[in-house]
């Protein structure tokens, strides 16, 4: 008999390429920096290989939140901070919470029956918040976000 369920976060309740598109292109707007398609098609193709670097240990977490920011300014030729850039985006993607189509119904149904647990190894503060404005909280017994547990 199945008592219970573990989620995933990101990509399986919520949206994240949606929401990280949106913060990516709010953030380089109050960057100064133009938000077109081809400027935020270039941070996913960096912030993917940054994280590809990561999983074979060439960078940190930490290395990885900045450095993407300061590669994407580099090649635009543009003077911004990328550490408070990396901030911005981080406030920004906090509030972006997008739900996959259907997840919030499974969650509902799936509570009355099952103890949902949730799990997830995005940025501690992103999660909280955006756990915090989706208002889903309530339906699981457990969350287990890896920054908070000491594994970044």
């Amino acid at each position: 008999m199945i008592r219970f369920v573990f989620f995933d976060l990101d990509d399986t309740i919520f949206d994240f390429k949606k929401a990280e598109a949106v913060a990516v292109s709010k953030t380089l707007a109050e960057q100064g920096v133009n938000p077109d398609k081809a400027v935020v098609s270039r941070y996913s193709e960096i912030n993917a290989t940054m994280w590809k670097r990561l999983e074979k240990g060439e960078l940190t977490r930490a290395q990885v939140l900045v450095n993407r920011f300061a590669q994407l300014f580099e090649e635009l030729g543009v003077k911004c901070n990328p550490e408070e850039t990396k901030c911005k985006y981080e406030k920004n993607l906090s509030v972006g919470h997008y739900f996959i189509d259907g997840a919030l119904e499974i969650l509902k149904n799936l509570s009355k029956s099952y103890n949902l647990y949730l799990v997830s190894n995005g940025t501690l503060s992103v999660q909280e918040g955006r756990l915090n404005s989706s208002g889903i909280k309530k339906y699981f017994k457990g969350i287990f976000i890896s920054e908070q547990l000491g594994f970044v």
